[in-house]
């Protein structure tokens, strides 16, 4: 809170409507409402409080019900919001979202967080950071990011937010994949490269992941495996070539025998929206 009306010079007032842990207290939700209803944008912080050990221990990944009435009430009045979510687990949050114009997942971000929020939301940092997990959309829908086609719900794995999943203020844009091979044998490499651009209008770093998808083994495959990335810092039209080294190690999986193997056959190379081929043979 002092972060935030420090840099936006005074002009944003505070209610605390609901804390993580507390039960709805009318009269204070009462008077968050009326000083929402004159806001021009309601930041809304929502989550939980630290915890250790049996502190954090819980039966539900679904938030307190008073936050979820809170924030309903808050949507009523017609105003903008931010979500801002507090957290060291992924709580479910999907009421919340499509009522959001944007969201800050910030799970503990330390005794300089409120800094950190409070200039992203100002726009002088660019933020770009990458989810390290897969948020879930219910709190029973938990499918791990390392997936196999066949741990996929009926209707397909859908979480409210896929793992690496970051936006940014800028634009970035993605050129085709180019392997310096098609195919691949022992004892070789492919470089995989591709041609990122800046496309907005301020600059911003940008993180360029590469996913590898086996397309038939003799163990089921997970549907996409992270295996290189990189960060790159990119000014307003700025370009740059990612170049990425694969060899038969980032194909290989742990096999029936309990030993790393990489057999023979066709892979997908995924980065960004791009998509390209790879197939691997012994010699």
């Amino acid at each position: 809170m002092q972060a935030i009306q420090e840099k936006f010079d005074g002009r944003v007032q505070y209610a605390p409507g609901i804390g993580f842990k507390e039960k709805m207290n009318n009269d204070e939700v009462d008077r968050a409402l009326e000083l929402a209803k004159k806001s021009d944008v309601i930041i809304a912080c929502m989550g939980e409080s630290s915890y250790t050990e049996i502190e954090g221990n819980i039966n539900s990944l679904r938030l307190p019900w008073a936050q979820y009435n809170y924030f309903s009430k808050l949507v009523e009045t017609g105003k903008p919001i931010v979500l801002i979510m507090a957290g060291g687990r992924p709580r479910i949050i999907s009421p919340m979202v499509n009522k959001s114009r944007s969201v800050l997942f910030s799970p503990y971000p330390g005794p300089r967080g409120g800094d950190a929020i409070a200039n992203i939301l100002a726009g002088d940092t660019n933020p770009s950071g990458r989810l390290p997990l897969t948020y879930p959309r219910a709190e029973n829908a938990l499918v791990l990011y390392d997936h196999k086609t066949t741990e996929q719900v009926k209707n397909g794995h859908v979480p409210l937010f896929p793992f690496g999943h970051g936006l940014s203020y800028s634009t970035f844009d993605y050129s085709d994949i180019r392997l310096s091979s098609a195919g691949m044998t022992e004892g070789t490499s492919v470089t995989a490269t591709v041609t990122v651009t800046n496309k907005g209008n301020r600059a911003g770093q940008h993180s360029i992941l590469l996913f590898t998808n086996d397309a038939f083994a003799s163990i089921t495959p997970s549907v996409r495996r992270l295996k290189k990335f990189s960060k790159i810092q990119l000014d307003p039209g700025q370009s740059q070539e990612v170049t990425f080294t694969l060899t038969p190690e980032d194909l290989a999986f742990v096999g029936l025998n309990q030993k790393w193997t990489t057999e023979p056959g066709t892979f997908k190379i995924m980065i960004g929206d791009k998509t390209t081929s790879l197939t691997f043979a012994n010699k």
